[in-house]
């Protein structure tokens, strides 16, 4: 067989396609001009290159050897010298084959040489048997597959003989792609078999003169091809590509910066019964083959991909002139058919477009892809072909054309280890059958990727021939066997759990050690026995208050031990708490308790103080009992009677909300006690050991703080407020109070390392330390390891949602994730984890999918918005009753089961370990009077360092700029959580909008940052300090020294990052809270003057 990588076009089909287009009529005028004699060439200076030729040559200089092969076994007595002599009559009769190349002005110019004797390199095999002499024999025609060829020199092809027996021989034939295409090495081989049929018999050869050369055709087509001429098929394919972008494969591997064009290939088939259904299919849907495969294809590769948008090369025989018929050259064009999946047809409707599109393109296959490259310049990348990854083609079975008197002959099927693209699939047909090879980049991919990807196509194949009417999303591609894998792979593990309730667990631990610390604060230390007396007289007051099974309680306190008892009592009262963060606008807070429905909140004095001083004078019209310092102090022996059970509530969390208002995550106590128990279970707390209480209050992460330490009767540490923010406080604490176990986002993880030494906090008693909230970096692991390698901590890797009880997979880090990304983990125990595609069918090893959850940690739903709960939570399509949790995050399951986050499917983002809908940002500064539109997104400035940018249309007035993005933050300020407050507003004239009128985030510019129109400089060394160290850190020059650091784009990461540079500097005595109650370069640096002598400090730092 012929061993080229780059696939035969199929000519059959593309003349059939014709054919139906010139019954319509719509090819009469081409027909017609098509009747005129080609163009001879005028002389040797008039000669050129082919579009085809160029792209060639070039492709040559970047990537040596683009040959095409064949080799083929004869047995009987082969006479060389005759066939030398008969390859020297082809070569004479067709310039093609005697063409060389010199380059000028970097473009190549063909050379014809002379005709002359080709010589034939014969090899005498050695080997003790035949099977090694054949295997010898193979290897030596390889070789030969894999040299390449000088153009400039020439010759451009080669032909040996590998002698295995006196009767037995490798007949190798090498071309260079510019010479030949597939239609043209049968006519090589036809010519061949004549001259040499002749000249074994002592005759001339008598092959019919050619009417024309290919270096006519080459001249001929490049003046044909007008501008003027070739204007509207230019249009067409600027229509047909608008918007697309080149498709791409998952890779095993990264992408070499440079194509190695190091390849390989697989084989497939589709059997005579399947592909008797396509055939019959393509009949009765007035189609070809061709388009039903590339329909089925096209689909397979979207899914891989995770697009909705494939477009796939194809070649094509571009001989549609009668007279190139009997030339040898490359003719082959490449068409591009572009398949668009987002409206969901069926492959029905799918088969109807993919035919449609496969016409068009033939219709105008008169541009040369080298012209339309030069036309549409699209961005070139040495590692990546332009336009199009995947090449699919295919054609009818190659018959033997080369027939020898006396001589039996075998094609072979040899690789040459090359591959010109990502993937390249040639479909053979014979009769029903048709036989698949892919070729593709090994440096890309691992073989069982293109196997499963192959099977996977047939699969698919079948299964929308069975149901042509069912919308492509919803057929499947994997077979029974391998969706019953990956749906096991998604199973954690099934434990049976017992102790009740999580309150039931801490009464259980404080029967049994009631004198045993349970939490402790700066200032109070309470027992076991303290903390439940005190939670069940709360309760009891709770209950007198209205509170039963199911009553969302508002929670609205700073970290305390009186937040604890607090915690627990709403619990035991049979409430669900709802945690607001304790610097929440009242404006928000109001909002979320009276979404909630909230008929009590809880809350120390200064938040008390808010709540009386709302608007309605009663903070959303709920009774307010203040929790705070010294309220607590009455204790009861027994909590009063709830009757709670697994499927009450427990909590309701709020998260950001896509159409303006936050959504309840409504949890049950059954799914927060299998996380507790499996957190005790997988990472075992014992008493005397503490859990390090940081996070805040409105964060699902804090409440694991809490509760897990406490049923394991362990004790809770609680940082001080405003301290989570400063990592070398966390660190000290950590190490004074002998932690351990602490809970990060990684952001935060990453500065909280940087405080570390073995010398100042040796940390010995850190045992686990949980990643989770954002993609934990395989940097910041190594990071890690480095860091805390003098402690006995690990490193766990979570990944969860709120709606699931939090975290629902673990994976402890070890060194292996130093290098690639890491992994999600499985499920915990009792929970399930399912890769899912949008017609939610499992998704295989190496393709992109939408992470979902179910099992026991699903919570309710959305609290009183069954609209948005439908969406969100669905039916399980594989356990019918159950349902599952639709994340909104990307993964891909890599072949040893595990995990890896891919980012979002949709619009929401996380910043610092935050979810946030920019829908709800946007809405918010929509309300503002003055703004027409807007769009929020996610900017990292610097790698790590994310943040909000806003961009904003206004209808004019006349305040400034700075005035207008003043009042606009001042705006949010009062509306939205600080973490929502986008760094940057933007002001365009526009929001740039795509072809689907939907906005083209691409097209957004760079967010711009405030500016002043005066800007004050530093004055003395503080200032000068001080603005130093925020150029720096903010990455902007020329800063004012009264530009407030929040304004400016800061956050509470940059502001750490600034007080550890002072640290550093100055003093280790400087406070976080620093930047916070001085947030400009001038208040911050009077502040630090209070703080610091003036004179110079003893450690070498600087002075003041």
């Amino acid at each position: 067989m012929t061993t080229s990588t780059t696939p035969q076009a199929d000519p059959q089909e593309a003349r059939r396609a014709q054919v139906r287009s010139l019954l319509l009529g719509a090819r009469a005028a081409q027909r017609a001009d098509a009747a005129v004699t080609a163009i001879p060439v005028a002389g040797p200076d008039a000669r050129v290159a082919s579009y085809s030729q160029e792209r060639m040559w070039l492709l040559e200089q970047m990537m040596p050897g683009y040959n095409t092969s064949t080799v083929i076994r004869v047995r009987g007595a082969l006479d060389t010298d005759v066939l030398a002599r008969s390859f020297t009559v082809v070569a004479g009769r067709h310039e093609v084959l005697r063409t060389v190349f010199d380059e000028r002005d970097g473009a190549p110019v063909p050379r014809v040489l002379p005709a002359a004797p080709v010589p034939v390199l014969v090899h005498d095999v050695v080997g003790n048997d035949a099977g090694e002499r054949y295997a010898a024999g193979v290897e030596f025609a390889r070789e030969l597959m894999r040299e390449p060829f000088s153009l400039a020199d020439g010759p451009v092809f080669r032909v040996a003989v590998a002698r295995l027996a006196e009767d037995d021989a490798l007949l190798v034939l090498v071309v260079h792609h510019i010479a030949i295409d597939g239609t043209s090495m049968r006519v090589l081989w036809s010519e061949l078999s004549r001259a040499y049929t002749a000249l074994a018999a002592d005759r001339e050869p008598e092959l019919p003169p050619l009417p024309l050369q290919y270096g006519d055709y080459a001249a001929w087509s490049r003046a044909h091809q007008t501008p003027e001429r070739l204007g509207h098929q230019l249009e067409h394919w600027r229509e047909l590509l608008a918007g697309s972008s080149a498709d791409e494969l998952p890779t095993d591997r990264p992408r070499p910066a440079v194509r190695t064009g190091n390849g390989s290939q697989f084989s497939f088939t589709v059997d005579g019964e399947l592909g008797a259904a396509v055939n019959r299919f393509s009949r009765e849907h007035n189609a070809t083959a061709f388009m039903t495969l590339t329909a089925a294809f096209s689909v397979v590769l979207a899914r891989h991909s995770a697009t909705r948008d494939v477009t796939l090369g194809t070649p094509i025989a571009g001989r549609e002139r009668p007279e190139l018929d009997g030339l040898i050259g490359y003719f082959v064009n490449t068409l591009l058919i572009r398949t668009e999946l987002a409206d969901d047809p069926s492959f029905e409707e799918l088969l109807a477009r993919t035919r449609a599109n496969t016409l068009a393109s033939y219709e105008h296959q008169e541009l040369p892809f080298e012209a339309l490259l030069e036309e549409l310049q699209p961005e070139r990348d040495p590692s990546r072909n332009p336009l199009f990854q995947v090449l699919f083609a295919l054609g009818d079975e190659e018959t033997d054309d080369l027939v020898l008197p006396g001589l039996a002959t075998e094609r072979l099927e040899l690789v040459d280890g090359k591959s010109r693209f990502d993937l390249n699939v040639a479909l053979t047909r014979s009769g029903d059958t048709f036989s698949g090879i892919a070729y593709y980049e090994s440096d890309l991919f691992e073989p069982a990727t293109i196997s499963r990807l192959m099977r996977h196509f047939v699969t698919f194949l079948r299964n929308a021939l069975a149901e042509p009417g069912r919308p492509v999303s919803g057929v499947g591609m994997v077979d029974a066997g391998e969706r019953e894998r990956l749906l096991a792979a998604g199973l954690g593990e099934r434990v049976e759990f017992s102790g009740g309730l999580l309150t039931d667990l801490v009464d259980t631990v404080a029967a049994a050690s009631p004198h045993a610390p349970a939490v402790i604060d700066s200032e109070t230390t309470l027992s076991y026995a303290d903390l439940i007396g005190r939670a069940n007289h709360l309760a009891a007051r709770l209950r007198d208050a209205g509170v039963v099974a199911d009553t969302p309680v508002g929670l609205w306190m700073d970290r305390s031990t009186e937040m604890t008892v607090t915690l627990l009592a709403i619990l035991k009262a049979g409430g669900a708490f709802v945690p607001l963060d304790p610097d929440l606008p009242i404006g928000r807070a109001v909002q979320v308790l009276t979404d909630a429905g909230a008929p009590v909140v809880c809350a120390d004095a200064e938040r008390v103080a808010l709540l009386a001083g709302a608007h309605d004078g009663a903070g959303a019209g709920c009774a307010v009992l203040d929790c705070g310092p010294g309220t607590l102090t009455e204790s009861s022996p027994e909590a009063p009677d709830s009757g709670v059970r697994g499927d009450h509530l427990v909590s309701v969390y709020y998260t950001s909300g896509s159409t303006g208002t936050p959504k309840g995550v409504a949890s049950t106590h059954a799914g927060w006690t299998n996380r507790m128990q499996w957190m005790q279970a997988q990472y075992p707390l014992n008493p005397g050991d503490t859990v390090l209480h940081k996070t805040v209050l409105s964060f699902d992460d804090s409440a694991v703080e809490i509760l897990w330490p406490l049923i394991a009767g362990a004790t809770v540490v609680m940082l001080p407020p405003g301290l989570h923010r400063d990592p070398r406080a966390i660190a000290d604490w950590s190490n004074t109070h002998h932690i351990t176990a602490l809970h990060f986002v990684p952001s935060m993880l990453s500065l909280f390392l940087d405080e570390i030494t073995p010398t100042r906090q040796p940390l010995t008693h850190l045992r686990h330390v949980i990643s989770s909230g954002e993609a934990l970096r395989p940097d910041l692991v190594t990071k890690f390891h480095h860091r805390l390698a003098h402690t006995p901590a690990h490193l766990h890797n979570q990944w969860g949602a709120t709606e699931v009880s939090i975290d629902s997979t673990s994976h402890t880090c070890t060194t292996d994730d130093h290098e690639a990304d890491v992994p999600l983990g499985r499920a915990i125990a009792n929970n399930e984890v399912l890769l899912l595609d949008e017609g939610l069918n499992p998704v295989p090893a190496g393709i992109p999918g939408e992470l979902y959850l179910a099992g026991v940690g699903l919570a309710r739903g959305y609290l009183g918005d069954a609209r948005k709960t439908a969406a969100a939570f669905l039916p399980h399509p594989e356990v019918p009753g159950v349902r599952l949790y639709r994340t909104g995050d990307r993964g891909i399951r890599r072949a040893d089961g595990s995990l890896v986050f891919l980012g979002r499917a949709d619009s929401q983002v996380k910043i610092r370990g935050i979810r946030i809908e920019p829908a709800e940002i946007e809405h918010t500064l929509r309300r503002h009077p003055t703004v027409n539109d807007a769009v929020v997104t996610k900017w990292e400035p610097t790698p790590g360092d994310q943040r909000l940018a806003a961009y904003i249309t206004t209808h004019r007035t006349t305040t400034t700029d700075d005035q207008l993005i003043a009042d606009l933050n001042t705006h949010l300020a009062d509306r939205l959580p600080l973490y929502m407050i986008p760094s940057t507003i933007t002001l365009l004239d526009h929001i740039p909008v795509n072809a689907n009128g939907k906005t083209d985030h691409r097209a957004l510019p760079q967010p711009t940052t405030p500016t002043h129109t005066t800007t004050t400089h530093p004055n003395g060394p503080a200032e000068e300090l001080i603005a130093g160290i925020w150029t720096d850190v903010l990455n902007q020059p020329h800063l004012d020294i009264h530009a407030n650091f929040f304004a400016l784009g800061g956050h509470s990461l940059l502001a750490t990052r600034i007080v550890s540079r002072l640290r550093t500097t100055l003093s280790p005595d400087i406070p976080l809270a620093l930047i916070f109650d001085n947030p400009t370069i001038h208040t911050m640096a009077e502040a630090v003057g209070h703080l610091l002598p003036v004179s110079g400090t003893a450690d070498g730092r600087t002075s003041l």
